[in-house]
């Protein structure tokens, strides 16, 4: 390096490396929690007549088990 030793760098820059992967493992969990949600809020569903009764069934049972 030329305006001083390699170790000053790695001193400086490698707190903020590990700043930075903390951040982004935290980010990337939250986002993943948060699209898990909206996976389950926005999952199709149909309104069925069975038996005389109104049953609400999801896209799996729609075809069967197969899908």
């Amino acid at each position: 390096m030329a305006l001083g030793r390699v170790s000053d760098v790695q001193i400086s820059i490698g707190p903020l490396f590990m700043a930075n992967a903390i951040i982004r493992t935290a980010q990337e969990a939250f986002a993943k929690r948060r699209l898990d949600q909206i996976a389950l809020t926005s999952r199709p569903t149909a309104t069925v007549i069975r038996d005389g009764q109104e049953k609400v069934v999801d896209r799996k049972s729609w075809f069967g088990a197969t899908f």
